[in-house]
């Protein structure tokens, strides 16, 4: 909807847009936003409303839009995500960026371990400042893990912070054939 300064000029004061579409494994994106070219702000928020996350999905993307690690395993699950977007010109940070997905009902299952990661849930948050990994919780057999992250910053020597939390994982020689080589000192301590 195009707005008209005001007296008749016909110089465009800002623009608005709103939209909805469905897809394959969206069941509802929703974006709307504000651009005003005589400023050359802008803002874009947006929603993905009941994805279904699963090689389908990631296979449909544009080739080179996600690299995944080629033994990555398989991933299913449902998630949304909520974004905006804004640039300003004026301000100091020209850009400012805020994206929320949510994942529940996930399942990975890799053939470096033994058994798949199920019942997965969390919170990822991505913003100008960082990273975060809120609730993340997932069943391993038996076991319940959590993870909690941050990222502080996107330079490459940024400072990460990690904690996590297993219940009832069983340390077995399949666990084990599974960790990384700097992990496997670690195991042989509790040993």
């Amino acid at each position: 909807t195009p707005e008209s300064s005001p007296g008749g000029h016909h110089a465009i004061k800002r623009f608005k847009f709103r939209g909805t579409a469905v897809c394959d494994y969206v069941q509802r994106v929703s974006i709307k936003g504000v651009v005003k070219p005589n400023t050359g702000r802008w803002q874009l928020s947006g929603s993905l409303d009941h994805v279904d996350i699963c090689a389908g999905l990631l296979d449909s993307l544009p080739r080179g839009l996600v690299s995944l690690p080629p033994n990555l395993g398989s991933y299913q699950g449902r998630g949304s995500v909520q974004m905006a977007v804004t640039r300003d010109p004026a301000a100091k940070a020209a850009w400012q960026f805020s994206v929320t997905a949510r994942i529940r009902q996930g399942r990975w299952q890799s053939a470096s371990l033994p058994e798949p990661l199920t019942d997965m849930e969390a919170t990822i948050h991505a913003d100008n400042q960082g990273l975060t990994i809120e609730d993340f919780v997932a069943s391993y057999g038996a076991a319940t893990l959590r993870v909690a992250g941050q990222r502080f910053g996107w330079q490459s020597d940024a400072r990460i912070q990690i904690t996590a939390d297993a219940q009832r994982l069983q340390l077995n020689r399949q666990l084990f054939a599974a960790l990384p080589m700097p992990l496997r000192g670690l195991w042989t301590k509790f040993q």
